[in-house]
Parts: structure tokens; sequence; C-alpha cells
């Protein structure tokens, strides 16, 4: 009774779906736009996508009722109807309208003026100098004598005072030159040889105020030299950031290959998983010369090279075989549309050109030579039985 009762109870596990109906439903959940294929997925309800929507008159969207300044026309992308709060704009013209309001209701303070700074700095000034060794402003308008009455002690001491502020912590604190930031910002360079354009040390005519038509010539001259030579500074700066860049990037590429397995090996089992996959394969071949246009690309290469003879021309690029046996990596060409070179053809499994010899060596052995496979009696170089030599007259 209790065996009767438990049969009923087991479910029957999912059964896989097929090849031909997974493509059937990876094709019915792409958008059915009649002008091109859209590969877009399509709104929940309706048989178009987010882009294409406007084409099904039942849905609850509307054109975009944003209209662009520089030409006129009205935003071609779907509103929503139920949201109100848009104004009949699409969810990116809605969100540039709410910075806008935002930053319209947004406090304006005036600029800041002479007073306005010396207000805020006013909480640094200290007891003692706002007492009595602050100089006195004098109300008359009366000639002063240097010598009777005014106190030159005073004015001496407030002044050094001031500078000995303005020399404290900050002032103390060197500023960062390009010479030491980017070859390793080393504190034991010294950064007096990083110099600017306008160094003090090199223009000694800064502050004269009246220069001849030769001077500021020279000077101008001497501020592009420098500031060219900061320029190449940067460029070589740039150079080495960008090598030490790739060089982490080969080193972690090179990691993820020995630790994680080839994507083309894994398992796809959604039709989700597949669709990437060819997308990223589609990625891997774009703006990849095929065809016509390869031979004719290189081509042009080979003339150009031609013409600069004599140049260090550094030679072109080629993909080389990816097969490698006891720590050494194959070099040679590779052939077209696969990783392997003529010699180690038949590691790749998905080639159907080359086979075996299939000559037998002894008694359990067969050669593995590979060659074309063109005719089924066909031997490899070493194996090919030659015809006997035609008897000539002597």
């Amino acid at each position: 009774m209790s065996g009767s009762s438990a049969q009923p109870s087991q479910q029957a596990p999912p059964t896989p779906l097929s090849k031909a109906s997974a493509e059937r439903a990876l094709r019915d959940a792409k958008c059915r736009y009649k002008q091109y294929e859209c590969t877009q997925s399509r709104v929940d309800g309706f048989h178009f996508c987010m882009q294409h929507i406007l084409e099904d008159k039942t849905a609850p969207y509307k054109p975009c009722s944003y209209v662009f300044a520089f030409n006129g026309r009205p935003c071609s992308k779907p509103a929503y109807k139920g949201d109100r709060r848009n104004n009949g704009l699409c969810p990116n013209h809605a969100r540039k309208e709410e910075i806008k309001r935002q930053k319209a209701s947004l406090r304006r303070y005036p600029p800041p003026s002479t007073e306005s700074l010396l207000t805020n700095l006013g909480h640094y000034v200290s007891e003692s100098c706002q007492s009595s060794d602050a100089v006195k402003e004098e109300s008359s308008d009366e000639p002063l004598d240097p010598f009777l009455d005014i106190d030159a002690s005073t004015v001496n001491s407030s002044a050094s005072r001031i500078l000995d502020y303005a020399s404290e912590s900050d002032s103390d604190v060197e500023a960062a030159m390009l010479d030491v930031t980017w070859k390793g910002g080393d504190a034991d360079a010294d950064s007096s040889d990083a110099e600017s354009v306008d160094s003090q040390q090199e223009d000694l005519l800064k502050h004269a105020g009246v220069y001849t038509s030769e001077e500021a010539m020279q000077v101008t001259r001497d501020k592009l030299i420098r500031l060219q030579s900061l320029y190449i500074e940067q460029f070589r700066r740039l150079q080495h950031v960008l090598r030490e860049r790739r060089r982490k990037y080969l080193h972690s590429l090179k990691r993820e290959k020995e630790s994680l397995c080839s994507i083309s090996g894994q398992a796809r089992t959604s039709p989700r998983e597949q669709k990437l996959y060819e997308k990223l394969k589609a990625l891997n071949h774009y703006h990849k010369r095929n065809g016509v246009e390869a031979v004719l690309h290189k081509k042009a290469l080979e003339r150009r090279a031609s013409v600069t003879d004599g140049m260090n021309v550094r030679p072109a690029p080629f993909p080389k075989c990816v097969y490698t046996e006891g720590g050494v990596k194959c070099g040679a060409r590779s052939l077209p549309v696969s990783k392997y070179c003529p010699k180690h053809i038949l590691q790749d499994a998905h080639q159907v050109l080359f086979r075996p010899c299939g000559c037998k060596i002894g008694s359990d052995s067969e050669c593995k030579e590979p060659l074309p496979d063109i005719a089924e009696d066909a031997f490899c170089v070493y194996h090919t039985v030659l015809p006997p030599l035609p008897k000539t007259k002597v």
C-alpha cells in the first residue's frame, strides 16, 4: 500500500531541451523588427525590444517629446505613457532634466572677496597679535617725523613676525617635481634638479620690468626649449607607464591561462551562454581583415617597407603555433583559421583537412606525420614509395 502511494508522488526528471527547441526559444526571445534582424531581447509581453517598441501600437509607449536644439529634430527613443513625472521624456532626457532642476535649486553663493577671506581667517589671529604690538594708525593727516613720531623697532618686529608666519610648516614642504615623481618618487632623490619653465635660477631677468627686444626673444626661446624638454620627459614617462601596465597585463593573462581552461572547451548549457560565447567570438574577429582585404593590406605593407628600405622597419607580426612540449613553445607560423603550425596541426581537435600518415612502423606503431586528407592511399614524404627510374640506353 505504501509502495503504491509513493509511486505517483515521484516526479519524472525534466527532459533536456533539444538543440532545435533551444534555437527556437532563442529566436523567439529576439526582437521582431522587420527592417533588419535585431538581436536585442524583446520587452516582456510584447514582440519588440525597447528600441523598436514604438512599432507596436498597443504598447504603453510614445515618442520622446525632447527636441534637439542644434537640428530641431525630436528624440526617437520611447517614453512611458504612465509616468507623468517625466513629462513625456525618455529615461535619458528625464534624468538630464532632473539634474538641471537640481542645479537650478542649489543656493548660489557670491564670489569670494578680500573682506570675506579675511573674515574667514580671523580666528587664526592670536591674542598677542591683537595687543599693543601692532602699529596704530594715525587719524590726523599731519606729516610724521620718522625719527620722533614712529617707533621703528615696533614696525620692524611686526614685519619680522609676518615673515616668520610665512616661513612655517607649509612653506618648508617642497613641491613635487616631475623628475622625482615619475622615476619612482625616491625620497633620497635630489629634487633641486627638477626645474620648471619659469625657474628663477635660469631666468635672471625675470623681475627686470623692462626688456629689450633681444632679451625678450632670448627669454622666450629659453622657455620654449625648456618646455620642449619637459614634454619629452612627460612622453617618456607615459611610455614607461604603458610598458609597466602591459607587463602586468601579460603576467595576469598568463596566470589566468595556466589556472583556468580555455573558454572554447567549457560547456555551454543554456542558450544565453551560447549567445554570449558567439558574441565574444564576434568581438575577437572584429576589425580583423579577411580575404581580399587582408591580401591588399599585406601588399600595401610590403610596398611601404620597400619604399623605406634601409630604415629600421619592424617586420609585421604573424600568428605563432601554440603547441608547447616540455616547457618549450613552438615558434612556427600557424595555419590560417587555426592555432597550430603544419607540424602540429593534428593537435587541433576541430580540424578536418589533415590526417596522420598511418604507415606501420614495426609491429605496433604507426607514423603520426600529418599530411592533407586528399587520397586514402597517400603517405608522408618519408614513407612514399617512389617509382623506379626509367632505363636509358647508353
